[in-house]
């Protein structure tokens, strides 16, 4: 619907109800409303409060929400923490107007907190079908990809032998007369001219990818190459074990390489670490990685080319009440407001039942908020305790994103190759060395948007977090694993812990 309408001798645009002044560009984009203003001095939308309330019983609260409890209970003025995961944005709200929005008493909301509860989708137009309207912003999103990505397993040969590690480890590394047959392939998908690519982006992994140094050194010189010819960016991250990544190796991938950003695997304090994350010859490792990690931390590097690094703690029931004297060791080294922390669950990986001595998802969720407030209590710069919009849900919902390993295999998902259990399946698409008209490019991991349009393999139809997770991974769903994130199970606290981050001093209240 639109109209034209007149107000204090202004003309008013209403579209979908929703009635800003004119000068005020108002976009409907599938469903999404967002207000751009024209001329912000003049914007004021108490001034057009009559009208907007008359619309207003066209619109109906979001199933896509989370609300908290009354945060500050007792006052004069309580409120609720609403937070919408269509637009992953959160929003206080007086616990009086929440309650008239479950009334359904909307035109007896102000105009101030109409526009705040539009404008975020916490109320929506009475009549979308919310769920399609999600997955349309995603199709588009993916249409609209300007980004090529790879990911690149030069070789598949590891220093380590980790327990819950699914890949079979052997000496085989990519032979440099494969290299072509990469670049070619990866090449083909820009000169399609199906997406206008701007970005040719790669993740180098493992094995552990810098036994593969002289690898990495040579194909990065051929796709630099690839991304100038095309007048396109290049980017690069690693995901290492951190034992090789020496001074003088981290300036080289930073400043030769090309690479941005990298993560590396500490699983906890000295004592659980070097139980898990040992050498082949059962030798410990801690003490050489974290050296490695406070080295590059402090390189000058690190500011010059904004880099980013990145500690994964890899929990289960066996560490995860030692993670705060983890914590407490990196601050102690000096280097944890210099880090990405990530708190992951061990999950089974080419179902080697290393899952069996993993927490709950309800009993992580619960022990992450601790580790949360640990980091702040430690002076850990928090930024956001939330989630943002997800419109993916990784790598295999983009059709030409793949995975090249050490053999010239190609896949859609960079946990697939070295696994014995994925050899031969439906998931693997090809050689490198054999013709494309050989190839599986379908498979069930590529639809995945449509598995949870259907809801055959998972629920995320059905969830309301759905737009901030994309769904999990596609991987462990179609294994018959659920595969939902931490935070739908402590949101709450997360919102709440946001909410004090932002306005009080949180840290004298631990």
């Amino acid at each position: 619907m639109s109209a034209k309408l007149y107000h204090q001798g202004r003309k008013l645009n209403i579209q979908y109800h929703t009635i800003w002044p004119a000068g005020h560009m108002v976009y409907v984009a599938k469903s999404q409303i967002s207000v751009r203003y024209a001329n912000q001095d003049n914007c004021s939308p108490g001034k057009f409060g009559p009208l907007i309330e008359k619309y207003m019983t066209n619109f109906k609260l979001s199933y896509y929400n989370v609300t908290t409890d009354i945060i500050n209970p007792g006052d004069t003025s309580e409120k609720r923490i609403i937070f919408s995961t269509r637009t992953a944005k959160a929003m206080t709200l007086l616990d009086s107007s929440y309650q008239k929005i479950m009334e359904g008493r909307l035109k007896d909301l102000t105009s101030t907190e109409l526009f705040s509860l539009t404008e975020q989708s916490i109320l929506v137009p009475e009549n979308e079908d919310e769920f399609a309207a999600i997955q349309m912003e995603n199709e588009a999103f993916l249409s609209d990809r300007k980004v090529l990505y790879h990911v690149l397993q030069p070789g598949a040969n590891c220093q380590l032998g980790c327990h819950y590690c699914g890949q079979q480890h052997t000496k085989n590394f990519l032979d440099p007369s494969l290299y072509e047959k990469v670049i070619n392939r990866i090449e083909g998908k820009i000169l399609s001219g199906e997406f206008e690519y701007n970005t040719l982006a790669f993740t180098w992994y493992g094995g552990e990818p810098l036994m593969a140094l002289r690898q990495m050194r040579d194909l990065t010189y051929l796709l630099k190459e690839v991304a100038h010819r095309h007048g396109m960016k290049y980017y690069a991250d690693i995901i290492t074990n951190g034992l090789s990544l020496k001074e003088k190796i981290f300036e080289e991938l930073v400043s030769e390489l090309g690479i941005r950003s990298f993560q590396i695997t500490v699983d906890g304090t000295r004592e659980h670490h070097d139980r898990r994350r040992i050498t082949k010859s059962e030798e410990p490792t801690f003490d050489i990685i974290m050296d490695n990690i406070v080295k590059c931390v402090n390189s000058p590097l690190v500011q010059q080319y904004n880099v980013t690094i990145g500690v994964r703690i890899n929990i289960d029931k066996s560490n995860h009440a030692d993670v705060d004297e983890f914590l407490e060791y990196l601050h102690s080294r000096g280097i944890l407001n210099k880090v990405i922390v990530q708190f992951a669950e061990i999950v089974d990986w080419g179902q080697n039942g290393a899952s069996k001595e993993s927490l709950t998802i309800q009993e992580f969720a619960d022990t992450e908020i601790g580790w949360m407030l640990k980091l702040i209590e430690l002076g850990f710069n928090m930024n956001s305790f939330i989630p943002e919009r997800s419109n993916v849900a990784c790598m295999v919902q983009e059709k030409n994103s793949e995975v090249f390993d050490a053999f010239g295999n190609i896949y859609p998902c960079y946990e697939l190759p070295y696994t014995p259990i994925y050899e031969n399946t439906e998931w693997y698409v090809g050689n490198i060395k054999n013709d494309k008209s050989t190839y599986e490019v379908n498979n069930s991991l590529r639809n995945w948007s449509e598995h949870i349009r259907k809801g055959d393999v998972s629920n995320c139809n059905t969830c309301k977090f759905y737009p901030v997770c994309g769904g999990g991974c596609p991987k462990s769903w179609l294994e018959g694993k659920p595969s939902c994130p931490s935070f739908k199970f402590n949101m709450e606290d997360r919102l709440v812990l946001q909410y004090l981050n932002k306005n009080t001093s949180i840290k004298e209240l631990i």
